[in-house]
């Protein structure tokens, strides 16, 4: 797969995450109507770990999926009783894995709270950070994601903290990855300690 070197990860890692590539012709008998030269795939499971879907990724950055997929998270090799971070997407979760965090990537910077939910009970995080992107424009959108974050740190009755990247460096976890780990982080407003 040709991603590798970009995101900073080893081709095990990909090999480990599930991903793929599809070249137009693949794209065109799954029915996606793809005018691109290829996508890189990435398999979306659900709560208690099954396949649900796959997302797919031009090599311009376009996202959509395969037809009939249902949107999920993604991840690999989850570390139980472990701190877990969670964040916005496919390629941020395959780079911080890559790095070595146990990390999980919501389907979108709202969704997934449900699945992710499950996934909290199968591997039992000692602490859940969320960390948002911090390249929301629109002020409903990031009220939305603000509050779902708080509402999934709420429901977990785990320890966490929900987070946001200082902008002026980097808008999420692969672009801090891709500067060396030199960005400042941010912490929002919220914090919920287990009592």
């Amino acid at each position: 797969v040709r991603g590798g070197p970009v995101l900073g990860v080893t081709l095990n890692c990909l090999h480990e995450f599930g991903i793929g590539w599809l070249e137009r012709e693949d794209l065109q008998n799954l029915d996606t109507s793809s005018k691109y030269v290829g996508a890189y795939t990435f398999p979306m499971k659900n709560g208690d770990g099954k396949p649900i879907g796959i997302r797919l990724r031009s090599v311009r950055g376009n996202k959509y999926a395969v037809r009939y997929s249902k949107s999920g998270l993604f991840y690999a090799n989850l570390a139980k009783h472990a701190p877990l971070l969670v964040v916005d997407g496919a390629s941020d979760a395959l780079c911080g894995y890559g790095h070595g965090l146990n990390i999980v990537g919501r389907p979108s910077c709202c969704g997934g709270n449900g699945d992710l939910l499950k996934l909290f009970k199968a591997v039992q995080p000692v602490f859940v950070g969320q960390l948002l992107d911090n390249d929301i424009d629109n002020p409903d959108v990031r009220k939305n994601a603000w509050t779902q974050a708080k509402r999934l740190q709420e429901q977990s009755e785990l320890p966490g903290v929900v987070m946001y990247a200082d902008r002026t460096r980097a808008k999420d976890l692969r672009e801090w990855i891709m500067l060396d780990g030199k960005l400042p982080w941010r912490l929002k407003y919220y914090v919920m300690e287990k009592e």
